[in-house]
């Protein structure tokens, strides 16, 4: 009888494997440390049809359906904590920053061999560097080749240049840096007081700042382009803190953290950028969660719609950053620091 549902990925025709699965999400791929915490991940399962969900009812009787996850040789697999009725169901899978076609059709078969897996196609857009990262805006090139930045382990210079990377990703830091040489202003931005890269999630980076974007006296602080929304209250926000105990230089399990959330005020496009300042260790660095909405809900109605319309595009999920693409090759100035070109896949 069959007890699980199995998925098997292809992405843009090759094979893909899953990585892992952990109380935070799904890790994508095996080899390349894509995802820093996992990526948000649900499944949709019930018999096609009212006669069927009738007949699904009585087999189960008094049990309730559960399916656990866990992945086996590169499949990510739902084991059933009873044997699912031979019928017809409708399945949906989502995972973060994938556009998972569906749903499909999953038949569990009479006879007792196991049902065939469901297979997964994405097809992927690609990101095309138009120019060598040491060829980049002086202050861009600057904090892509320090040294210090890394994405997946890497040279952040290197892992731009690589094929094989997530493409989501790939244009998620190549928009965070043209808007952040262009805020505040050209001639005063922000990306002249980040020292470096740290990580790159799915939707946004973290980078390790100058002191004095932490201080009272802040940039972010002046003029009226960023409004100050003081203590974040989104639990992914709390992940930087997070990644700054477990992945960098120790500290302390009791060291904290105090964030503070920098908004840019305008409809379209609006950066975040959460500020973590150490409030017991004076010597510990500052670091901050960066990102990009397409619409801001603090402005005006207006962007309260474009954020509205983009949770349910993207089932409540992550920026789609071709989109935001789409919008900075239209800005006069955004569009002299974007780099790269989108393909399909």
């Amino acid at each position: 009888m069959t007890r699980q549902v199995r998925f098997q990925f292809t992405i843009n025709s090759t094979r893909q494997t899953i990585g892992s699965i952990t109380p935070e999400g799904m890790l994508l791929f095996s080899n390349d440390g894509t995802d820093l915490f996992g990526r948000s991940y649900s499944l949709d399962f019930a018999p096609m049809g009212d006669d069927l969900k009738k007949r699904f009812a009585i087999a189960l009787g008094d049990q309730d359906l559960t399916l656990t996850p866990r992945v086996d040789n590169g499949d990510l697999v739902f084991d059933c904590n009873t044997a699912l009725p031979p019928m017809l169901y409708q399945v949906q899978l989502r995972i973060a920053g994938l556009k998972v076609r569906g749903p499909v059709l999953f038949e569990v078969p009479f006879d007792p061999k196991t049902a065939a897996p469901i297979p997964i196609s994405i097809s992927m857009k690609r990101v095309r560097l138009i120019a060598d990262p040491l060829a980049f805006d002086p202050q861009i090139r600057n904090l892509v080749a320090s040294p210090k930045s890394v994405i997946d382990g890497m040279p952040a210079a290197d892992w731009l240049q690589r094929d094989n990377v997530d493409a989501q990703r790939k244009a998620c830091v190549l928009n965070l840096l043209a808007k952040l040489r262009c805020v505040p202003s050209p001639d005063n931005p922000v990306i002249a007081q980040i020292d470096h890269i740290v990580a790159l999630q799915l939707e946004r980076m973290y980078v390790r700042i100058a002191p004095a974007l932490a201080d009272d006296s802040s940039l972010l602080l002046q003029g009226d382009v960023f409004d100050d929304r003081q203590a974040p209250t989104s639990p992914t926000h709390q992940l930087l803190v997070k990644w700054i105990k477990t992945k960098l230089p120790p500290l302390p399990e009791t060291a904290t953290y105090v964030l503070r959330s920098f908004r840019q005020a305008i409809t379209h496009d609006s950066m975040q950028i959460v500020v973590a300042k150490p409030s017991d260790q004076p010597d510990a660095g500052r670091y901050a969660d960066i990102d990009i909405d397409l619409g801001n809900p603090l402005v005006d109605v207006v962007g309260f719609l474009t954020h509205i319309k983009e949770l349910i595009e993207n089932d409540g999920e992550v920026t789609d950053h071709f989109t935001v693409h789409k919008d900075f090759v239209k800005d006069a100035t955004l569009r002299q620091f974007l780099y790269y070109e989108v393909e399909n896949g």
